[in-house]
């Protein structure tokens, strides 16, 4: 009998890591065949033109090219283009497809390999399906944009530090420097996320004085990928910055006239003629909030609500109408006719959207809360699920409200839904820290 039990209480662990593999493997496998059936075998996606425009000068001048595009976004998802560009300029987006969602398929078992363990291992194949198959996550990788690989670095550089090998210290800080050091250089703001990450993670794990080196170190290796934009944008422009549409970005959700979002009217904040430089934008941005509370909170308000915000409906608001999901959504096929839009948009629709809304953002706060209080060990997944989170929602406060930012910080979301489902439970908790024999 004693030992059914141990058999019983030990089949979750064994069908975690079994699932966990699988679902991923499964995933790409059926994208892979969607991939050969894509005109073209790639989407494009909000800014595709833009990036391969940006393609087209590096293929044209090489790397110093001194094409605007390459100037105005970062550099870094181009340049990963060009480089298939050199194994088969005719194939490229083939490749590009079919790599993206290689990275994406590996990340996701990874992810969900570290993030539940112990007596929480059988959460892990629910990770492993909600990133493998959620329509936005999953089809990113078939998109031409940087979101995709951005969530993939994110998930494989912050599971790396779940390791608890103190002894492997070195090489995990290396290795999580490098990679998030390749998601700054395809979008620098996951700078922050990474610096913040890593601050935290190695001051609770070692104490601030035996930290100060291992995060030294990996400043030092986070910095080179967005140092070498900064460089090559030297070399083509004669001045050194990482991208120009920061300012840009951060004029079009700041002043009295603007939603928080992208709009068609005329937004912004009136800098002095003395400002000039992307930086001097920013500064000058930066002083309008300071100075005007009261229009900060509501934009923060709108902000929040556009980041968090359905991917169709009355509440929608980003640049997601090339998301592949909204091809065949449902939501999107009844909005077509007559009855269906005033159905979708009126007020029914609305009541849906803001359900889904309150629904989905509530059960990721609770989440966070329940992880927080429930152990040493649930402490530290609640904070390293919800950096990302808070980070990115931090950044879409300064610059604009848009759901299409929140899609490389996705798999955290889901893990803290995922907690937060198992906070409501009836089940009670055992209080005990995972990992550890008495």
């Amino acid at each position: 009998m004693k030992k059914k039990q141990q058999s019983k209480n030990s089949s979750p662990g064994k069908l975690g890591p079994y699932w966990t593999w699988l679902i991923p493997t499964i995933a790409f496998l059926l994208k892979l065949i969607t991939i050969i059936n894509i005109p073209g075998h790639i989407w494009p996606g909000s800014d595709a033109e833009s990036y391969l425009e940006a393609v087209n000068g590096l293929v044209t001048n090489g790397f110093f090219s001194d094409n605007g595009k390459l100037q105005y976004f970062p550099a870094g998802y181009p340049v990963i283009i060009w480089f298939f560009s050199k194994i088969s300029l005719t194939n490229t987006l083939l490749l590009l497809g079919i790599f993206q969602t290689m990275v994406f398929a590996f990340a996701s078992w990874f992810f969900a390999r570290k993030v539940f363990f112990g007596k929480y291992a059988r959460l892990a194949p629910w990770v492993a399906f909600l990133v493998s198959f959620n329509p936005t996550l999953a089809l990113s990788s078939l998109v031409i944009g940087y979101e995709s690989l951005v969530a993939s670095l994110l998930m494989i550089s912050l599971a790396l530090l779940l390791n608890n090998q103190k002894e492997k210290i070195l090489t995990k800080i290396i290795l999580f420097s490098l990679i998030s050091g390749m998601a700054a250089f395809m979008q620098p703001r996951y700078i922050a996320t990474s610096i913040i990450f890593l601050v935290i993670w190695m001051t609770i794990d070692n104490g601030w004085n035996k930290s100060i080196k291992w995060i030294s170190i990996g400043l030092l290796i986070l910095m080179v990928a967005p140092i070498a934009l900064g460089l090559r944008n030297k070399e083509a422009t004669g001045k050194f910055f990482i991208s120009n549409n920061l300012g840009v970005t951060m004029n079009v959700g700041a002043g009295p006239n603007s939603t928080g979002g992208y709009t068609n009217k005329a937004t912004g904040v009136n800098c002095p003629s003395n400002v000039k430089t992307d930086n001097q934008k920013v500064i000058c941005i930066l002083k309008w909030y300071a100075t005007n509370p009261i229009e900060t909170a509501r934009l923060s308000y709108n902000k929040t609500l556009y980041f968090f915000s359905p991917w169709s409906g009355p509440l929608a608001n980003g640049t997601m109408a090339r998301n592949p999901w909204l091809k065949i959504n449902p939501v999107q096929t009844t909005a077509k006719t007559e009855e269906g839009w005033k159905m979708v948009y009126g007020g029914f629709g609305k009541t849906v959207s803001w359900l889904w809304f309150l629904g989905s953002f509530g059960l990721m706060i609770w989440g966070a809360i329940w992880l927080w209080r429930n152990g040493e060990e649930l402490r530290k997944i609640a904070l390293w699920a919800g950096i990302p989170v808070a980070v990115s929602w931090l950044v879409a406060l300064g610059t604009i409200g848009d759901h299409r930012f929140r899609i490389p910080v996705m798999p955290f979301i889901f893990v803290l839904q995922l907690a937060g489902i198992r906070g409501l439970s009836k089940k009670p908790l055992i209080l005990k820290p995972l990992g550890r024999k008495r």
